[in-house]
């Protein structure tokens, strides 16, 4: 079907009947075969339409709002020098405070054994004399009250000083009673011999 224009006002109007004939003669001798030429047979070919392929076009949606940077966040050499030199001298002063608190504690400890040793009935009262016993005894008795008097803000170097002065007397005699009381196992086994 196709559309006829409309017919304009200077062409003459066809005669639709004579429009038919002309038709069907036009269609008659197309169906005569001509002389001389061979009509080929149409081949029934499936004829395979060309794949149109679609394109799309992608695009990124991006959500977040955070920017995103590559500078390193490691220290300044400088500033991390300041603060290896704040940690070594934390360290040290945490040294400092651990000495002083040994230094403490042993002094206590040295202290109360030596007292409770040489008073009566101790192990080591027969090894000193009366008078050196009741002097270092005083001296011990003297250090203990200092010790949770003044003692508790004394420099390390006054606790090494005392506890020197109370090794000066109290090892002797620590040696004397250790002397004596394996004297006895010596001379047992001096006699199975």
């Amino acid at each position: 079907m196709t559309k006829s224009s409309p017919p304009k006002a200077d062409e003459p109007k066809e005669d639709p009947a004579k429009a038919a004939e002309g038709k069907e003669d036009k269609e008659a001798e197309a169906d005569k075969p001509v002389e001389g030429v061979v009509a080929e047979e149409p081949k029934n070919e499936p004829t395979q339409p060309t794949q149109q392929y679609e394109t799309k076009q992608r695009t990124r949606k991006n959500f977040s709002k955070i920017k995103f940077s590559t500078q390193s966040f490691a220290l300044v050499p400088a500033v991390r020098k300041q603060f290896y030199e704040a940690e070594l001298a934390l360290r040290t002063g945490d040294m400092e405070i651990l000495e002083w608190k040994e230094l403490r504690n042993t002094l206590e400890a040295y202290s109360y054994d030596m007292r409770s040793n040489l008073d009566a009935y101790g192990t080591f009262e027969k090894y000193l004399d009366e008078a050196p016993k009741k002097a270092f005894l005083e001296k011990i008795n003297q250090t203990v009250e200092w010790l949770y008097d003044a003692g508790e803000s004394a420099p390390k170097d006054e606790y090494s000083k005392r506890i020197k002065e109370f090794k000066q007397i109290g090892e002797p005699v620590r040696q004397r009673h250790f002397y004596y009381s394996e004297l006895d196992l010596y001379f047992s086994q001096f006699d199975e011999i």
